[in-house]
């Protein structure tokens, strides 16, 4: 994506995230340095996981590649698509 942000010490409507120490940057869409968060996320289990390495699902079963953080500070996650299918195709004999 390539954006640039700098985040409040707190932000969020729903989910709250308070920055504890550092500062929560991002520059040309990556991390910009350390940061340490403090919230109340939903899903807290699969980014531990994800974060220490392990396989990590989402509540339906199906893999998850990736967490990231939208303009807005919404905290996001990417799925791995499922098998490519191929439509039937009919011939005539």
């Amino acid at each position: 994506m390539g954006e640039n942000k700098t985040f409040p010490s707190v932000f969020g409507n729903k989910e709250v995230i308070e920055v504890i120490s550092g500062v929560f940057e991002c520059k040309d869409g990556a991390l910009a340095r350390e940061v340490t968060l403090k919230a109340g996320w939903t899903i807290k289990h699969q980014i531990e996981n994800w974060l220490s390495g392990k396989a990590t699902v989402d509540s339906k079963g199906r893999p998850i590649v990736e967490f990231f953080f939208k303009l807005n500070g919404v905290l996001q996650y990417v799925k791995k698509r499922g098998a490519e299918r191929r439509p039937a195709s009919c011939s005539r004999h």
